[in-house]
């Protein structure tokens, strides 16, 4: 099993994958989270930032995703 931090990278990835999927903009998911900035989406999706639970729920909300999509490369 890999580490914390190339776990937070895999969700990131799957993040992004997800949201690119969906055509949608890191500037337009944003928004849709409620941020004013796309910096800490960002982070996320580089792995750079730890994503909490919630906000990973809120991105499967946004995106209209099941959950599990962000966790199966893990």
């Amino acid at each position: 099993m890999g580490s914390n931090a190339e776990r937070y990278r895999l969700i990131g990835a799957a993040i992004a994958r997800c949201r690119e999927e969906e055509g949608v903009s890191q500037a337009m998911l944003t928004r849709m989270l409620g941020f004013t900035s796309h910096s800490y989406l960002s982070r996320i999706e580089k792995g750079t930032q730890e994503p909490s639970l919630e906000l990973i729920f809120d991105v499967a909300d946004a995106l209209d995703v099941d959950v599990k999509y962000f966790f199966t490369d893990l």
